[in-house]
């Protein structure tokens, strides 16, 4: 039998499938990839390279840290007879520039953090490669609700609010049912004084956020202004209790109180080859105010405060060590890792200026 990269692929699946191919520490979080996981990324890596009219001879750069989505880059290339031209992080503007001019690339793969960009180029971002959990084209279909409901009583605004975002419940299906939005910036369930609409909270093990920053949405996506839109995400349900209250003209107080939960987690699940991830995210506290120097808005001053009281579903993403150190892996964990069920907490203070 001839012996090419695609049998040797699939025949290191069916040999050492669920073995550990990939340990790689990201920020706090060891991200482990098995063989067989690594093997199908690479496969749909290669469709979709496919799918951009990526052919055989044609140069793709890869500037990106060494990573698990840049094996999975550089594999499906070579799967497709494209020539790979590795460039390092550091590299600046104009000498990536040099280089397109004389490789004439048909796709830039740069990393999040990657010094050169590289213009009028078709662009993939590599942590994307495996946070894109469908990997295939699927039919988009979901849904969205938010309603609320608010008593003024003199300088008082009692309020109370609900927001649904729909998750998908098959991430290998032909269907994404989970809702994501081009940008989103609400002013909801807490708005920028919430904890979990104002940080962005990362899946390192995977590349992707599971909240991006000034977002409700649980979206899955590795950067909330790079990259397309992920419909395969576990979508929210977030209840909400707040009162606003006006001091004065130009002081205003603002305190909620939210209730999180994601509508699915088989997204979550696939994600992070984990079999039972709960619902609860937890309880959301904040305390913001809002102070303008002058009666109109164009310098504004906002202070405050949040905090994140986790739940089961939170804490079943972030485990402790315990559960994320496999015996085969042991040197790469450390003996230290942040305990999820601890209360997370925010400080915050911010100066708009609008001219």
């Amino acid at each position: 039998m001839d012996i090419n990269i695609s049998n040797y692929l699939a025949e290191l699946t069916n040999s050492k499938g669920d073995d550990i191919a990939i340990a790689y520490r990201r920020n706090l979080r060891l991200a482990r990839w098995s063989y067989a996981r690594l093997i199908s990324a690479i496969f749909q890596f290669a469709g979709e390279l496919e799918a951009r009219g990526v052919t055989k001879g044609d140069r793709v750069i890869i500037c990106g840290e060494n990573c698990p989505e840049w094996v999975i880059a550089f594999y499906a290339c070579t799967l497709r007879g494209v020539v790979v031209v590795p460039l390092d992080t550091q590299s600046t503007p104009d000498f990536v520039a040099r280089i397109c001019e004389q490789v004439r690339p048909a796709l830039f793969i740069r990393g999040m953090t990657s010094g050169g960009i590289a213009p009028a180029l078709p662009t993939l971002i590599l942590e994307e490669i495996s946070g894109t959990i469908a990997g295939r084209p699927v039919r988009v279909k979901s849904n969205m609700a938010a309603v609320e409901a608010s008593v003024d009583h003199d300088y008082l605004r009692f309020k109370s609010s609900f927001f649904f975002a729909q998750g998908d419940s098959n991430p290998t299906d032909n269907k994404a049912t989970g809702f994501d939005a081009i940008f989103d910036d609400p002013n909801f369930v807490g708005g920028q004084f919430s904890f979990w609409n104002r940080n962005g909270i990362r899946l390192s093990q995977t590349g992707v956020g599971l909240v991006q920053p000034n977002s409700v949405l649980p979206s899955l996506r590795s950067s909330k202004i790079q990259g397309q839109a992920n419909f395969v995400n576990p979508g929210i349900l977030i209840y909400n209790a707040g009162v606003d209250a006006e001091l004065t003209q130009r002081l205003k107080a603002v305190f909620n109180v939210n209730y999180l939960r994601f509508h699915r987690t088989e997204s979550l699940e696939y994600l992070l080859f984990q079999n039972h991830i709960r619902h609860d995210i937890g309880w959301d506290y904040s305390l913001g105010v809002a102070y303008r120097l002058v009666l109109i808005t164009n310098v504004t001053m906002t202070f405050g405060a949040a905090t994140l009281k986790t739940g089961r579903g939170f804490r079943d993403i972030y485990i402790d060590q315990s559960q994320n150190c496999p015996p085969n892996v042991g040197d790469f964990c450390q003996p230290n890792v942040v305990n999820p069920s601890k209360i997370l907490f925010s400080l915050f203070a911010e100066l708009k200026l609008t001219f």
